[in-house]
């Protein structure tokens, strides 16, 4: 019975897909007497399959390349991903020729070649045109091609790479990138969701994304988007049952993969490991019974002996440390048996020797004059400065007041415009001044310069929007310290204001 070529090459592709290898070869090789195109991409994928009986990759490259000679696509691309490794320059020749004929694979590869994001020269105009034309494709046998240069651009637009940088436009793509599982873009997209960068905020939305970014099925496949995730019900759900979960789970996957060996775990692991035993120690604090007491003594004291080892710690260490040394000083001050109180001092010399003062008062338990009570010394980290709020949003302000006084720190005065701002600074003489950017009468970028004018030496930090991120620069040139972003949160409030202080 007469076949035509159309029916013939499909009947070959169900073989190949039913590992009836035989019987595609059989097809394909009459295709292949009529020097169809794609009959030989399609040959070379069965010499490139192991299980074939015909394993051969020279006899695969042979084919591709005179798919590729005779204009083929696909070919082309399948040619460049076997020079890739042996041969970069001529599996580059083989992409561009392909992405010249806009196919999707070809195109995604010359957008890695022009933007070269792992070395010192970049085109990233040239990147993003072939991104773009990657992302067209509809073809379902490219589907992760399409999501993965969607991600590349959703980095690109985040980053600013050689374009302005647009959250707005890297949420776009990266709603296209999640289409298939890419752990990073989810983990993007969370940020997007919990920041409010290029979206409304979402905090159920951001949760979602770092269940993706974190899990695969029901077992957990990215480390990093696992802490994240447990930091994020910890600090900003106040679900700490389903994070102590996620840190059990996390941990225990950890054990697992170095046979309860923490050295064997790589450095990045190592540091997951140490923060995950971190929160855990504080969910068993806040926890209070006798076991969990126990159970927060032995994170604390495992936390602060690997911080120990290191020659240097970054910010976030030094806080993990500080805490983990003064909880533990505490736990032995309060319970007060036998060289309990020698254990205590040394927890806190330990803690002193960062040389963080203030954070070290937001920890450390003192003796309270009035009863005699150990209570934490958490209103002392401020020692009283004196500091101007200013922001038309009066409930903005009245976040920042709760903050800034529970931390020990005095509210000066508050103003509702720029030109007040101005005012009260002249009278008040504050230490430091909260300076909204957007406000009527005056803005925040001019009320600063006006500061400037009445002490040149004044501290000013901004309060912005993501959408008001330009205007920062611009504060930062006319002196302001620092900047922090709505919706204000607490943590991010005291490291700018302790910083600034400390300085």
């Amino acid at each position: 019975m007469f076949e035509n070529d159309e029916t013939l090459l499909q009947k070959a592709k169900n073989d190949l897909a039913n590992k009836k290898y035989a019987a595609a070869e059989k097809k394909l090789n009459k295709l292949l007497k009529k020097n169809n195109v794609e009959a030989y991409c399609l040959m070379g994928d069965l010499y490139q399959c192991r299980d074939s009986g015909k394993y051969d990759l020279t006899m695969a490259r042979a084919y591709y390349e005179k798919g590729a000679s005779l204009g083929y696509a696909p070919a082309m691309a399948k040619a460049g991903q076997l020079y890739a490794e042996r041969n970069y320059q001529k599996a580059v020749e083989y992409y561009r020729m392909g992405a010249e004929r806009n196919d999707a694979y070809c195109l995604n590869r010359m957008g890695y070649v022009a933007g070269n994001f792992s070395g010192d020269t970049h085109d990233y105009a040239e990147a993003i045109r072939c991104f773009e034309g990657s992302v067209t494709d509809k073809t379902p046998e490219y589907q992760s091609i399409v999501c993965d240069s969607a991600y590349m651009l959703a980095v690109i637009y985040w980053c600013g790479y050689g374009v302005e940088q647009n959250y707005y436009l890297a949420a776009a793509y990266l709603d296209i990138a999640t289409q298939v599982r890419i752990p990073h873009a989810f983990y993007m997209l969370a940020l997007v969701y919990r920041y409010g960068w290029g979206r409304d905020q979402d905090k159920k939305k951001a949760a979602d994304c770092y269940w993706k970014a974190a899990y695969n099925s029901d077992y957990i496949d990215d480390y990093h988007a696992a802490i994240e995730l447990a930091k994020f019900y910890f600090d900003e759900l106040d679900d700490r049952g389903e994070a102590s979960d996620i840190l059990l789970e996390l941990l225990f996957d950890l054990d697992s993969e170095s046979s309860y060996d923490f050295n064997e775990l790589k450095d990045n692991e190592k540091e997951i490991y140490i923060e995950a035993s971190f929160y855990l120690g504080r969910y068993y604090q806040e926890e209070g019974y006798a076991s969990a007491r126990m159970d927060c003594e032995e994170r604390y004291q495992f936390v602060v002996a690997k911080l120990d080892e290191k020659e240097s710690l970054s910010e976030a260490e030094k806080k993990m440390y500080i805490q983990s040394c003064c909880e533990l000083g505490n736990l032995y001050k309060a319970r007060g048996i036998g060289t309990d109180e020698q254990d205590a001092a040394a927890y806190y010399e330990k803690a002193a020797r960062v040389d963080d003062q203030d954070l070290i008062k937001m920890y450390v338990q003192e003796e309270d004059p009035a009863n005699g009570e150990r209570a934490k010394s958490e209103n002392k980290a401020g020692r009283g400065q004196k500091i101007l709020i200013a922001d038309d949003a009066a409930f903005l302000r009245l976040m920042l007041r709760d903050i800034l006084t529970k931390n020990g720190y005095q509210v000066a005065g508050e103003a509702q415009d720029g030109k007040v701002a101005v005012e009260k600074y002249a009278r008040l003489q504050p230490d430091l001044v909260l300076l909204d950017i957007t406000m009527p009468e005056m803005n925040g970028i001019e009320a600063l310069k006006e500061i400037r004018k009445i002490s040149p030496d004044a501290s000013v930090i901004m309060c912005s929007n993501r959408s008001e991120q330009p205007f920062v620069l611009e504060a930062i040139q006319n002196g302001a310290k620092d900047f922090i972003v709505k919706p204000f949160q607490a943590e991010r409030v005291l490291e700018a204001v302790g910083k600034v202080f400390r300085s």
